[in-house]
């Protein structure tokens, strides 16, 4: 029995619901990229580079979800403008 357990009212509760919660934003913020990577991909075509992206998100550090698709909605925009300045 670890130290959370022992100080636990109802260990079985509380160490499960803490973990439960951690995956379920962990699959939410996951869905959430991929979704993001599937519009970017879509909007710039051939321009698209997943390394790019990764750069573009990652880069930012941790933010909520309403924020990192802003942060996608401007790499799409800056993209975009690269190429029609090219």
């Amino acid at each position: 029995m670890d130290f959370r357990q022992s100080q636990a009212v109802n260990p079985d509760v509380s160490i499960s619901i803490p973990v439960l919660s951690s995956n379920g934003q962990r699959t939410t913020g996951m869905l959430k990229v991929l979704e993001l990577r599937d519009q970017a991909e879509s909007a710039l075509g051939d321009l698209y580079d997943i390394k790019d992206f990764h750069t573009a998100i990652i880069g930012h550090g941790a933010m909520p979800l309403y924020i990192l698709e802003e942060v996608v909605e401007k790499y799409i925009t800056n993209m975009s403008n690269i190429s029609a300045a090219n």
